[in-house]
């Protein structure tokens, strides 16, 4: 006999194949993978941490409680004493500017995750199950070469990473968004010699129905930037993890992080920006070609636009830095971030909004099932809370909120419930024909 709950189950493939309060998409946590450092916590700024830091999930809500835990910027020299190259402060910087002025609160946790992603779970329950996105920083390689002969590498982390939003959500009602920085700069399994050498024709799709995971690529092109990368011995990118954190948190849950009028990185970072991978053999301690993003051609970033990777874009005509979308790992009706939010935020509010009545006496017509006041009653709560995040333009519109009065309550002792929302449409293309008129 399980333990009483509401058990919310997510449906797939209908788009073409509040009374409570919620704040989740304020609530971020960002995850440095150190599994790629020998001795981390026993020698340098490490081992000066060690006692704040190691197995300790940390809650900041300013870049002065990063300061005050002792996380420094990256100040350069062939010495750098900084904690892993200063690139945590550098994310956490990025993710504080960005929601200046805005509620947040960041979770914090350096973990060794070789053997597995149970970090993330540990950072969930230290948040009480609030927060609603994570950021994944790690030395592993995204990408391995299965063969010479074959034509694409193949992709890595993304189906464990997906285990791990998988049981977020349906062990622990406590669904998130996973976006990824992972090592792009260097090939798995790849020959010797070769393996600083990315192929961008060999890069594989990302989308392996892992609908909690979205890959994010690209950097700033600073001189910071290269240093703190090529001061790792992995070569892994620096990436964007606090920027997509940074957006995730201000933006409505129903908006992508590649909305242009919302999202310009404009005043945040550099304009000159790169893809992260290419050659990374190194020259003076900088890589050798990261591949700038103005080297790249329309089709080019449009092949990586289609197999699912999200990356640092410019438009052209048009200042700043952007997203490119907001894609998940996913081609379902979950195939991008903002559609997984949406969907999570209905499930933590309804979840909630109902839990007071588990175990609660249930009056009951004949034949056993719920009675016509009681159900009106439930489907009230569930409309009321789906209507409170139409109001905030979080959903188009309510769907029809159903309940299965076939069921003998006597018997099984569960109320089965359904209701389906219709989602914020985005415009990810605009079309415009022009011409002349000899008439106007």
């Amino acid at each position: 006999m399980a333990t009483g709950n509401v058990i919310m189950i997510d449906e797939d493939g209908n788009i073409g194949s509040a009374s409570v309060s919620e704040n989740s998409e304020q609530i971020s946590g960002l995850l440095f993978d150190i599994s790629g450092q020998t001795q981390f916590w026993e020698t340098g700024k490490g081992a000066e941490l060690a006692g704040k830091l190691k197995d300790t999930v940390v809650e900041l809500h300013s870049l002065q409680d990063a300061k005050d835990l002792g996380l420094e910027p990256f100040a350069g020299g062939e010495s750098a004493t900084e904690l892993l190259m200063g690139i945590p402060y550098y994310h956490i910087k990025h993710f504080f500017d960005l929601t200046n002025n805005y509620d947040k609160t960041l979770y914090l946790m350096f973990a060794d995750c070789s053997a597995d992603w149970e970090a993330i779970i540990t950072m969930q329950k230290a948040a009480n199950g609030q927060i609603g996105q994570f950021g994944v920083w790690t030395e592993k390689k995204l990408w391995k070469s299965v063969s010479d002969t074959a034509e694409t590498y193949k992709v890595l982390l993304v189906d464990e990473l997906q285990t791990i939003g998988n049981t977020l959500a349906n062990v622990y009602n406590a669904p998130a968004s996973i976006v990824l920085n992972a090592n792009t700069a260097q090939i798995d399994g790849a020959a010797t010699g070769q393996a600083d050498t990315v192929a961008l024709s060999k890069i594989p799709t990302c989308y392996v129905d892992a609908r909690y995971v979205t890959v994010a690529l690209g950097q700033e092109a600073t001189n910071e930037v290269h240093q703190m990368q090529g001061g790792l011995t992995s070569k892994t990118p620096v990436g964007n993890i606090g920027m997509a954190l940074g957006l995730l948190t201000r933006c409505n849950v129903a908006h992508s992080i590649g909305y242009v009028n919302a999202c310009n990185l404009r005043n945040i970072i550099s304009t000159e920006i790169e893809m992260g991978f290419g050659n990374a053999a190194l020259n003076s301690g900088i890589l050798t070609n990261p591949t700038p993003y103005d080297a790249l051609s329309m089709p080019q970033l449009d092949a990586l636009d289609d197999k699912g990777y999200i990356f640092l874009h410019k438009y052209a005509g048009y200042a700043g830095v952007f997203f490119s979308k907001d894609y998940s790992c996913s081609d379902g009706d979950y195939n991008c971030i903002s559609r997984n939010r949406v969907i999570n935020k209905s499930r933590r509010m309804v979840r909630r909004s109902l839990l007071p009545y588990v175990n609660a006496p249930i009056y009951l017509s004949s034949g056993g099932t719920l009675s016509t006041g009681d159900r009106t009653n439930f489907i009230n709560i569930i409309t009321d809370v789906l209507n409170a995040m139409k109001t905030a333009g979080e959903i188009s519109a309510v769907g029809a909120v159903e309940f299965d009065n076939t069921t003998n309550l006597l018997q099984t002792k569960t109320l089965l419930f359904s209701y389906k929302v219709l989602p914020v449409g985005c415009a990810e293309m605009i079309k415009v024909t022009e011409g002349f008129t000899v008439t106007v």
